[in-house]
């Protein structure tokens, strides 16, 4: 295979990488608009696709306005670029670009937490390109 060949895949959405204004300046980040549902409750948010991040993570206010019973959070360590860190697991489904998939969520007791999902939760469903030179990146519903 020639060096040069480019690697042609087949997607069926595409966005645009948000703008966001950090410490350090202005960043580029693959936010989406998702649904996450426990029992007969849904939220709507912004959740950035992190291909770094193992498991995808949450604020715990997040839990707390699906009503998900403190019973049901199992607490346990997690590690975080910031170090280790106490966090709360429990299953959830979670809804974006019309489709819904069971996954094991955490969350974390900080209010300055960026939602993010993480490889775990829909990696293996789907599949994602990244053009941050044209600041966009690609969804195929496959994996």
């Amino acid at each position: 295979m020639n060096a040069q060949s480019e690697i042609r895949l087949t997607f069926q959405r595409s966005a645009r990488f948000t703008s966001v204004r950090t410490a350090q300046g202005m960043c580029l980040r693959p936010i989406l608009p998702i649904r996450l549902s426990y029992g007969g409750k849904s939220v709507d948010l912004n959740a950035m696709v992190d291909t770094g991040a193992d498991f995808s993570t949450f604020d715990i206010r997040v839990a707390k306005s699906l009503d998900i019973p403190d019973d049901q959070l199992i607490l346990d360590n997690g590690t975080t670029l910031g170090g280790k860190t106490k966090m709360w697991y429990c299953p959830i489904t979670i809804s974006l670009m019309g489709k819904s998939y069971e996954c094991r969520a955490a969350f974390v007791n900080n209010p300055d937490w960026l939602n993010v999902i993480g490889r775990d939760t829909i990696f293996s469903k789907m599949q994602f390109a990244f053009r941050q030179s044209i600041r966009q990146f690609y969804v195929a519903l496959q994996p």
